[in-house]
């Protein structure tokens, strides 16, 4: 008879404490799948949020990394829309874009004259068209909902504040709840007090101003007139260090998740920004963002950059970095998954083990008088120790396949219950999902790891009953 089928029989004669075994192994192993399946599905969830907004690749100043946000203009690249052009010119590379879009963030003043309010804002300039296409990226297949840019198909001189700024200038029509908005707090006493109006001032002159270069081209479109209860006006010191004031009508309000980019965070439309920063006419950006169509090409796409923007801009102080580089979070936060993921494991391999050996020296004890026989009949220790190795593989293989089918239905079952939660610095609620099935490599290795930690606990066990004396073992009661 093969050993193999020794094993098994000898497994069935204490089936309560078999089953017992297998069953605490498929707890286990379902419940490391199963946070394994969420883990993997969460980093593809985080992923895919920063890649729809920063996109994979990014093309910077060379030191605007370390001092861009002291000052945006200096380290910004000089002609953007050129570099982006070069980009897409480019068949190897445009193949594997997605697209590829120019980003412009600089601090400012934001003011509201209707209510006498003002703070400082930090800009935030995207092509609103370009965004709109990024978000539609989903290469994971998540279930992120595919919303489009706010600003998509807008004036251009429409803003999106984030709902902390909208609250603290007192734009209170763009809020979700006007009445927490603060509009109706007494304001301090300003009696003889003349109303500062310079900022408001400035941006009466830049609309005359603008309005007058329109009339001498011979534009026939009228000026756009702004609600004052939706218009703010935002200054901004140019390269030259001329303060320049745009008005813009505020279209509404978008959380951003950290109170600290909440109360700061205006959107508006990248030539808006450009225009406000730098003057008319101007092709600056303080970054590219590329989104890949797959992000494999990560790596290749990085260095197929560097070498065209070498090629095609000898001597410019650009950078190519990718969007793990620009934002260390995702990075940390993966790390700091994988780190809990090894810990929750760690647990579970103590406690198979455990169990595990828990189990064979109990059939040792049990069978101390048989070893004894099957020794005397000629059976070496080798073998003895072999099959009680074998019971152990045996006991693991089948308490993991059995996790392994409870994790794919109890994935099935979270799945369908369409689950939402709230991450750590989301604006929204994300669904709640595990993937364990799509996870074959984890599958692969939790299957690996169980048997081979589950027979690796048998061995102390296993050998002590292969070192039994067979005079010891057949007088054993």
């Amino acid at each position: 008879m093969m050993l193999h089928q020794v094993a098994a029989r000898n497994l069935l004669r204490n089936r309560r404490r078999s089953i017992a075994t297998a069953l605490t192994i498929a707890i286990g192993v379902t419940a490391l799948l199963l946070f394994g399946g969420f883990r993997a599905d969460l980093i593809k969830l985080m992923l895919t949020g920063y890649v729809r907004t920063l996109g994979h690749v990014i093309v910077q100043h060379q030191d605007f990394f370390e001092y861009g946000s002291g000052n945006p203009a200096q380290y910004s690249i000089e002609d953007a829309m050129a570099v982006r052009n070069a980009l897409l010119a480019q068949p190897d590379l445009a193949s594997r874009i997605h697209v590829a879009t120019p980003l412009l963030m600089f601090p400012s003043v934001a003011g509201h004259a209707a209510r006498e309010t003002s703070k400082t804002v930090l800009i935030n300039g995207q092509e609103a068209e370009d965004q709109s296409l990024m978000r539609t990226w989903n290469y994971w297949g998540v279930r992120m909902p595919v919303k489009p840019h706010p600003l998509a198909g807008k004036p251009a001189n429409s803003a999106l504040l984030g709902t902390g700024v909208a609250r603290m200038l007192q734009v209170c029509s763009a809020l979700p709840d006007p009445q927490q908005c603060g509009a109706r707090a007494p304001r301090p006493p300003v009696a003889n007090t003349p109303v500062n109006t310079d900022l408001l001032n400035l941006a009466e002159d830049e609309s005359t101003s603008s309005q007058s270069a329109q009339a001498a081209k011979g534009s026939q479109s009228p000026a756009q007139s702004v609600p004052a209860d939706r218009a703010i006006e935002v200054l901004a010191a140019t390269t030259r260090g001329v303060p320049n004031v745009k008005t813009f009508q505020v279209i509404g309000t978008e959380s951003q998740g950290f109170k600290e980019m909440d109360d700061a965070y205006v959107i508006v439309g990248y030539q808006a920004a450009r225009d406000l920063l730098f003057g008319r006419g101007s092709t600056q950006a303080t970054s590219i963002a590329i989104q890949l169509n797959n992000p494999d090409d990560l790596q290749t796409m990085v260095e197929k950059t560097r070498a065209m923007l070498a090629a095609k801009f000898p001597g410019a102080p650009l950078a190519v970095r990718t969007v793990n580089e620009v934002a260390p979070f995702i990075d940390q936060t993966i790390s700091m998954f994988n780190t809990i993921f090894g810990f929750i494991a760690t647990l579970i391999i103590a406690v198979v083990m455990f169990t595990v050996a828990n189990t064979v020296s109990a059939s040792i004890l049990e069978r101390t008088t048989e070893i004894g026989t099957i020794r005397a009949l000629g059976l070496r220790r080798s073998t003895v120790m072999q099959l009680f190795l074998l019971e152990a593989t045996m006991l693991a293989l089948v308490g993991t396949l059995v996790g392994i089918a409870g994790s794919v239905v109890m994935e099935l079952l979270i799945n369908s219950m369409q689950l939402s939660w709230r991450p750590p610095g989301a604006a929204e609620d994300m669904p709640l999902t595990v993937s364990v099935f799509r996870e074959l490599g984890m599958v692969a290795g939790a299957l690996v790891v169980a048997v081979v930690f589950a027979t690796l606990a048998a061995v102390p066990a296993a050998n002590k009953a292969a070192r039994l004396k067979i005079v010891d073992a057949l007088r054993f009661t």
